[in-house]
C-alpha cells in the first residue's frame, strides 16, 4: 500500500474498476449505448467504460433520479472535456449548462475538474467551496487510466491499474448552487485554480520538505547548538522525527536568515529560493505581517535557549482542511552558537496527534513531566490525577503552544474551577500578537449558544479583535469549556485585566436565580445594618 503525505492512501479514490464481471444495470448499459451512438471518432468500447468508470460511485437511486437523457447528456459532455488535456497542467470549467451549448441544463452551477491524480483535490476543494458558502449537490469523481500523445489528446482509456503507459486522471464533475452572474463564475474558477495550484505545489514538493524534515534532525543530532541542555536537543529531534511519521502533514517549508543586530534584537529575512510548497512564493507571510522589531515574546524564543517554537499560522490552509495552519519553527545556530536561522515547517497535524495520550508525543510528554514535577503533589495520589486528566484533556493546540509554567497555572486553575464549579477564564498571548487563545469554563447546564455569542462579545471587545473561531466541550464534567481564538491587530493588543474580563463573563452567564439570590443575599445585608 502507498501513503500520503498525511497516513492515508495516496489517491483519494480507489482504483476505478471498469465494468465488473456479470456487467452493468440496465440503466447504465441504456446510457452507455445512448452515448454511443452520438460518437463517431472513437471505437465504442472506450465511451461505454467511460460511462460506467463516471457513473460507477453515483447511488442506484440518485442515476434514476436523473434519468437516461441527462445521465447520457452529462457524460458526453464530460467526454468531449477529457479528449485533450496538457501534460501536468490542471483543466478546469465552471458553467452554467445549456441545452443549446452543452447538451443539458441544470439549475446548478457546474464545476468540471480534469487533473493528475493527487492527494487533497476533493477535499480542498470541497473546504473552499464552503467557504465561499457554496452547497454540493452532486459529486461525481472516478479516477482514469488514460494515455495521451504528445498533444495532450487521449489515445487509449484503461482501467486504472495504469496498463500499457496511461496515467491516472481525476476526473471531477461537482453540481454547486448557481452562480448566476458571469462574474461569479470567473470568481470561482480563479478561486480554485490557486486552492489547487496550492494542492500540485504540497504534492510535488512533499518529498523535498520530507528530506528537509530529516535534514534539520539530522543537523541537531549530529552538531548540537553548543550551551542548549542536552534534553532539550533529544526531544526537538525526537519531535522532528514523530513528524515525520505520519502525524504532521507538511504543506510548506522555508528558511530564514537571522542576524543578532543587538543585545535581545534579532532581524530576520527569508532566505532566497528555499520556499517549498504553499511557502513557494516569498511574499507569503505564514506567521503575519510585522515590522523589523519582533514583539518580546518572539524575542524571547530567539533569544532563549528552546529549540522549537510551534504556533499558529496566520493563514488557513487551502490544503486539505480549512483550518489555521500549524507552524513548526527550529532554531539554526553558526559555528560560534548564535542563532543565525530558522527552517520552518507548516502544515496540520494529523488526527494521531489529537487522539494519542501526551505521554506519546515528544515536547507535550516533556512538559507534562515539568508540570507534575513542579506541582509537588503526591505521586498516585488524589490530586495528582486529577492534574493527568486536565493535562490529558486540554485542547491539543494549547498544549503545543503554551509554556511550562503557563500550564501549570493553567492546569490548577481548571482543577480549582471543577472543584468550586466557577466561571474561569484563561488567556494566552500569540508570541507575534495575531490572536489571543481564550479558555472559558461556565456551568454546563447554563451553557448554550446564546451564551457563547455573549461571551465571544465580551472577548471580542476585550481584546479588540474579532472571534477567528471557536470550540465547545461539554461532557461529563460539571462544567462546559469554550475555546475561543480572538484575532488581534499586532502591536495594538490593549491592555487587560483578566479578572475583570472574568467578572464580566461570570455575569454574563449568570441565571435569573443566581441574580435573585444575589438581590436577596445585598437585601439581607441592608437590613442588618
Amino acid at each position: 500500500m502507498v501513503n500520503d503525505l498525511s497516513g492515508e492512501k495516496l489517491t483519494e479514490s480507489n482504483i476505478v474498476a471498469l465494468p465488473l464481471a456479470g456487467g452493468p444495470d440496465d440503466c447504465l448499459n441504456s446510457v452507455a449505448e445512448a452515448v454511443c451512438e452520438q460518437l463517431s471518432e472513437r471505437p465504442a468500447a472506450d465511451a461505454s467504460a467511460f460511462v460506467h468508470a463516471f457513473y460507477a460511485a453515483l447511488p442506484p437511486e440518485n442515476l434514476a433520479a436523473t434519468g437516461d437523457k441527462t445521465l447520457t447528456a452529462m457524460a458526453l459532455a464530460q467526454w468531449h472535456f477529457v479528449q485533450e488535456r496538457a501534460a501536468g497542467v490542471l483543466k478546469l470549467r465552471v458553467y452554467n449548462p445549456t441545452k443549446e451549448i452543452d447538451g443539458w441544463q441544470s439549475r446548478h452551477t457546474v464545476v468540471a475538474m480534469l487533473n493528475d491524480d493527487m492527494p487533497f483535490i476533493i477535499d480542498s476543494t470541497a473546504a473552499y467551496l464552503a467557504a465561499q458558502q457554496l452547497t454540493i449537490h452532486r459529486l461525481i469523481h472516478p479516477v482514469l487510466g488514460i494515455a495521451r500523445d504528445d498533444a495532450g489528446m487521449l489515445t487509449q482509456l484503461n482501467s486504472a491499474s495504469v496498463k500499457g503507459g496511461a496515467d491516472l486522471e481525476s476526473c471531477v464533475l461537482i453540481e454547486i448552487d448557481r452562480c448566476a452572474s458571469e462574474s461569479a463564475l470567473m470568481e470561482l474558477e480563479r478561486g480554485l485554480i490557486d486552492v489547487l495550484g496550492d494542492v500540485r505545489a504540497v504534492v510535488t514538493g512533499w518529498k523535498g520538505m520530507l528530506a528537509q524534515l530529516a535534514d534539520t534532525a539530522a543537523l541537531l543530532q549530529h552538531k548540537p547548538p553548543p550551551g542548549v541542555p542536552a534534553d532539550e536537543i533529544d526531544e526537538a529531534v525526537a519531535f522532528l522525527n514523530w513528524m515525520s511519521k505520519n502525524h504532521f502533514t507538511l504543506l510548506g517549508y522555508r528558511e530564514y536568515d537571522i542576524a543578532n543586530v543587538a543585545e535581545g534584537d534579532f532581524r530576520y529575512q527569508v532566505s532566497p529560493d528555499s520556499g517549498i510548497g504553499v511557502l513557494r512564493d516569498p511574499a507569503v507571510r505564514p506567521l503575519g505581517a510585522w515590522s523589523d522589531k519582533l514583539p518580546p515574546e518572539a524575542l524571547e524564543f530567539y533569544a532563549s535557549p528552546n529549540l522549537l517554537m510551534i504556533t499558529k499560522s496566520a493563514k488557513r490552509s487551502r490544503v486539505h482542511r480549512s483550518v489555521a495552519m500549524d507552524s513548526v519553527g527550529v532554531k539554526i545556530y553558526d559555528a560560534a552558537g548564535r542563532v543565525c536561522g530558522e527552517r520552518r515547517f507548516l502544515g496540520l497535524f494529523t488526527s494521531t496527534a489529537y487522539s494519542r495520550s501526551v505521554n506519546h508525543i515528544p515536547v507535550l510528554r516533556r512538559k507534562v513531566s515539568h508540570v507534575l514535577e513542579q506541582s509537588k503533589f503526591t505521586a498516585g495520589g488524589h490530586n495528582q490525577k486529577a492534574l493527568e486528566h486536565v493535562l490529558e484533556s486540554l485542547p491539543r493546540d494549547e498544549l503545543f503552544q503554551i509554556s511550562v509554567q503557563d500550564l501549570l497555572a493553567l492546569s490548577l486553575g481548571v482543577i480549582i474551577a471543577e472543584t468550586m464549579q466557577q466561571t474561569r477564564f484563561f488567556a494566552r498571548r500569540d508570541p507575534f500578537e495575531r490572536f489571543v487563545s481564550c479558555l472559558v469554563y461556565v456551568s454546563r447546564d447554563r451553557y448554550n449558544t446564546d451564551l457563547r455569542k455573549r461571551v465571544e462579545k465580551v472577548l471580542a471587545a476585550a481584546f479588540a479583535g474579532t472571534c477567528q473561531s471557536y470550540a465547545a466541550e461539554v461532557g461529563d464534567s460539571s462544567l462546559a469549556r469554550l475555546h475561543f481564538f480572538i484575532e488581534t491587530t499586532p502591536g495594538n493588543i490593549p491592555d487587560y485585566d483578566p479578572a475583570a474580563i472574568e467578572e464580566r463573563i461570570a455575569e454574563t452567564a449568570r441565571s435569573w436565580r443566581d441574580q435573585l439570590n444575589t438581590e436577596i443575599g445585598e437585601q439581607f445585608d441592608r437590613e442588618r445594618q
